[in-house]
């Protein structure tokens, strides 16, 4: 008779027959689980459509032209949610707008947690604020935020409110800061736009742009750990294997163009991404919350195939461009030009002329000798239709000196003016001496034909008149 052997009352072949079931039901499991959260990303072969405007199912997001700021695509754009790890791209910027990257900060007791997820840096670690940022913005490693809250701020607390006050400066209208590092929190929310609104400032920063835009780094040796390698968690940047559908046709996740930035996830928020990329001159920001885990890919994709399909971008105003001549008063020259004092571009529907734009220049009637070169004199604004496009300051192209008899007098403003007392003075002793003059004269020759008119006999009062002889 055959032994079957038994382990805690139950046969081999009961153990292996109920491996078999669990092994199957978890594929069917994670095969369904595909299918519904991620198998409608593989699409047909062939040429998308790119007419239609983005299908997605995110439950928000936003495509902004990254120079100008015009809003080319949304949904719900504006509707709180939480941010998830989309949150440590304003650590990063205020990072870098308060620390130097070689600055070496340690791990101490107020930023050290044993049971932190990331790098797990230990007490006592002395680690740089590049490759803390490094490590914030590639694998997304929460505890890396803290040290380099405390750095600015002295406490994570008041990080957290300069978090929050320089959202508001960036006009980001529904956005609250509770941490710095994105993890579930009640009360943390933001929006794609302002997420958007965030990129923007944050890509002006090359050191920001160099973080973003890197796929893997190695973090040197510490005081305390060895060197380890670290991933972007962000495969628009690199994944060119996985495929995902983008309006119906099957392509890899790798995005042409991509320069960045950040991807995010929770439990509550679902999977996030903000995503940078230049093409032709063209710049945009798509941002997505709450998405899939390989659909936020899709969906980012398919907004920014939609804003390149769609727009182009146009030189809306050249830096020395002329904009209008101003009068000038007083100067050796009549006329000053006013001319644009940076590049400013934007993205405008394909096959815009630029004939078809509406610019609107503010300057003064005239100014005044004399004019400096570069002195700011007004603004010009662009306009298609009623969108405004983007706005410049207008500078003086050239200087402008007064005339030489207004140079001669601004030359010596002072000396003239007690020059010009003393001639006052010296006239109006003249006038009043001439007139002294006049008076005496005219007494005098009063008194002459006095005397010649009658005779006063010597020693008596009598007067006798002397006739003319009328001839």
């Amino acid at each position: 008779m055959k032994r079957e052997t038994y382990i805690g009352g139950m046969g081999f072949k009961r153990i292996a027959a109920l491996a078999l079931a669990a092994i199957t039901m978890s594929s069917i499991w994670m095969a369904s689980a595909a299918f519904w959260d991620e198998g409608a990303v593989y699409g047909e072969e062939g040429e998308p459509d790119y007419s239609a405007a983005p299908n997605l199912t995110a439950s928000s997001a936003v495509l902004i032209d990254m120079k100008s700021g015009k809003v080319l695509f949304e949904k719900e754009k504006d509707t709180p949610r939480e941010p998830a790890g989309i949150t440590k791209i304003m650590t990063t910027l205020l990072a870098l707008e308060n620390l130097q990257p070689a600055d070496v900060l340690t791990v101490d007791e107020q930023t050290y947690s044993s049971d932190a997820s990331g790098l797990y840096l230990l007490k006592d670690e002395e680690i740089n604020v590049d490759n803390l940022l490094y490590s914030i913005m590639l694998p997304m490693e929460n505890d890396a935020a803290a040290p380099i809250a405390k750095a600015v701020d002295g406490s994570v607390e008041a990080f957290v409110n300069r978090m929050n006050n320089r959202a508001a400066e960036l006009d980001m209208l529904n956005t609250h800061f509770v941490n710095p590092n994105g993890n579930h929190v009640d009360g943390q929310q933001s929006t794609a736009y302002d997420l958007a609104l965030l990129t923007r400032e944050a890509m002006k920063n090359e050191n920001f742009r160099r973080y973003a835009s890197t796929h893997e780094y190695t973090l040197p040796a510490s005081n305390k750990q060895k060197a380890r390698l670290i991933r972007n968690a962000n495969k628009l940047l690199y994944e060119d294997s996985q495929k995902v559908s983008v309006y119906g046709q099957k392509r890899s996740i790798l995005c042409e163009g991509i320069i960045g930035v950040k991807t995010g996830y929770t439990a509550q928020a679902g999977n996030c991404i903000v995503a940078a990329v230049s093409r032709g001159g063209m710049d945009l920001i798509a941002v997505v919350l709450g998405s899939g885990s390989k659909m936020v890919y899709a969906d980012a994709l398919e907004m920014i195939e939609y804003g390149f399909h769609h727009y182009e971008n146009m030189a809306v105003f050249t830096k020395g461009g002329k904009a209008s001549e101003i009068p000038v008063t007083g100067g050796k020259a009549d006329l000053v030009n006013a001319v644009f004092t940076e590049d400013v571009n934007a993205a405008v529907p394909i096959g815009t002329a630029p004939d078809t734009l509406d610019i609107r220049v503010t300057v003064p009637e005239s100014i005044d000798a004399p004019v400096t070169a570069g002195a700011i004199v007004g603004k010009a604004s662009a306009y298609l239709g009623e969108e405004k496009l983007g706005e410049v300051n207008l500078a003086t192209e050239t200087e402008v000196d007064k005339t030489e008899i207004r140079k001669l007098f601004n030359a010596s403003g002072k000396v003239l003016s007690v020059v010009v007392k003393v001639v006052i003075g010296i006239a109006a002793v003249l006038v009043l001496w001439i007139v002294i003059t006049l008076v005496r004269s005219e007494r005098r020759k009063r008194s002459r034909r006095r005397r010649r008119m009658y005779k006063v006999n010597s020693g008596t009062r009598e007067v006798k008149r002397i006739k003319r002889i009328k001839r």
